[in-house]
């Protein structure tokens, strides 16, 4: 028998513990305390004409204790800088500071399209009381406000983000995780070819799905520089989650991590607690009816009264939250947070899907406050099926491969229809089919979404007698994708853009 050495051992577990992990692992030692989190916003102040920035250093001790020191706080702006020093009393986990920065040292920051996207460098420093230790945290900071405006407007509220003062009609598209593999969502390159997809077609928001990842750090500092807004949703969708103790405890931690880490950036415009829950409770997608109440009081107890109570105490209420997406926004907290009708076309946000109804006819389309999620299938570039098979009659829609990969109940007989309903396709004998259904495929999804994304648009300024109207976002579904099938994204798994 083969005797193991001690450090093969310590090897193999090593080796083990590395496995489990989807990022890199390192050792941090320090003796005294360091800079876990910096926590950031900035206010207007137009009265004295600086821009107040909020910092919240939150620090981890060595054992038990938090060593007493300061924290000095700079900022580099067009043409000067401004320092600020703080004492660290002894066990403070959390120190504040306040910093008034003049208007006129800084550009503001503006989301694509509408300006430039200016970030300036704050330094943070915290020494022990003995100078022997020091922990150092370097930030961006963009000056803008982002506001969520929900008015009484025709009969219902508005929904619209208002930035450094300016209503902004958001253009956009909803992102699901970068790779299918977490640790492969990690590649800068994959990452900076997306954002750049979204930026060059104009895009001003990105909503961060809640059915899949929070990305990276990387993911949301190229947004910052990018001027692409997040609409940030919290990892819950399409379930219903428990509410016993051991798992809220285990939902505070995630909450707190996440929005320490990414509430600061400039970027991210809203949280929501999560993806479509609220409408699945009050549609009874799970069969619950007969005892919603018991339910109801699940869902708050989850999304109230712990995501949204810890975010705002993190955030100081600074930070806009919206409970689910869809959701009615304002009515629905008015409505105990599940509303009567979550699809109100006259409050908040909609997810509208229609897959049977001609969608070229607009007429059949929704006008509401803000398009959050729409979109219709379509094929993958051939090029783009060949990295998954090279089988050719694999490629026939019809196909057992197509079929296994289609996960959409019906999906391949309503891209059938669709391009049936315009088109002209050859025989299926015709060495030409397989191409001309993935083409009119993609061809029917694309002018769908123009034909519905221009009439949200029409509507940006049109109230109807019947209130709907003033809609002042559309963000279709999806961006991207996590393999090879059918999709409703506009860039392929090999991040290669469809007609879209």
């Amino acid at each position: 028998m083969h005797q193991f050495h001690h450090t093969e051992c310590l090897k193999a577990l090593y080796q083990v513990i590395l496995r489990c992990f989807r990022k890199a692992v390192y050792i941090e030692a320090f003796n005294c305390s360091v800079i876990r989190h910096v926590v950031k916003d900035v206010v207007e102040d137009d009265k004295n004409d600086v821009w107040i920035l909020n910092v919240d250093v939150y620090l981890a001790p060595s054992k038990t204790t938090i060593a007493s020191g300061k924290i000095e706080f700079s900022i580099k702006l067009n043409n000067e800088a401004v320092t600020k020093v703080v004492d660290v009393p002894e066990n403070s986990m959390v120190v504040s500071a306040v910093i008034e920065v003049p208007k006129g040292s800084v550009h503001p920051w503006w989301p694509n399209g509408y300006g430039a996207h200016d970030l300036y460098l704050l330094k943070v420093r915290y020494s022990a009381e003995n100078e022997r230790e020091v922990s150092i945290k370097e930030v961006r900071v963009g000056f803008r406000t982002v506001e969520l405006v929900q008015d009484p407007v025709g009969n219902g509220y508005s929904f619209y983000f208002k930035v450094n003062d300016v209503p902004i009609f958001m253009k956009g598209s909803n992102e699901i995780p970068v790779d299918i593999l977490p640790e492969r969502g990690q590649d800068k390159k994959k990452i900076r070819t997306l954002l750049e997809t979204a930026r060059d077609t104009h895009m001003n928001m990105l909503r961060v799905w809640g059915g899949g990842v929070y990305e990276s750090d990387y993911f949301y500092d190229l947004a910052d520089e990018m001027g692409i807004l997040i609409w940030q949703d919290f990892m819950f969708a399409c379930a219903l989650y428990p509410s016993n103790n051991d798992f809220l405890e285990n939902v505070l931690d995630e909450v707190d991590y996440q929005v320490k880490r990414l509430s600061g950036y400039t970027s991210i415009a809203l949280f929501a607690g999560n993806n479509e829950n609220e409408g699945a409770l009050r549609d009874d997608w799970y069969h619950v009816r007969q005892n919603f109440t018991l339910f109801k009081n699940d869902y708050v107890k989850l999304y109230v009264d712990t995501i949204k109570n810890r975010f705002e105490e993190i955030t100081h209420k600074r930070r806009i939250f919206v409970a689910s997406s869809p959701s009615n926004g304002k009515k629905t907290e008015q409505e105990g947070y599940v509303s009567n009708n979550p699809y109100d076309q006259q409050y908040g946000d909609v997810h509208y899907y229609n897959y049977v109804l001609n969608p070229l006819n607009a007429n059949i389309l929704p006008i509401p406050r803000f398009a959050s999620e729409y979109g219709l299938q379509s094929l993958p570039a051939l090029e783009t099926w060949l990295t998954a098979t090279s089988n050719y009659y694999d490629l026939f829609i019809n196909s057992e491969f197509v079929t296994h990969r289609q996960h959409h109940p019906l999906g391949n007989g309503e891209i059938l229809a669709m391009i049936n309903r315009e088109f002209h396709l050859p025989h299926a004998t015709d060495q030409r089919y397989v191409e001309s259904v993935i083409y009119f495929s993609q061809l029917i999804q694309a002018l769908a979404t123009k034909v519905q994304t221009e009439y949200y648009r029409l509507h940006r300024s049109v109230i109807h007698q019947d209130g709907r109207g003033n809609t002042m976002g559309a963000l279709y579904w999806q961006l991207n994708d996590v393999w090879v099938a059918p999709t409703w994204s506009g860039v392929g798994n090999n991040q290669r853009i469809q007609i879209y």
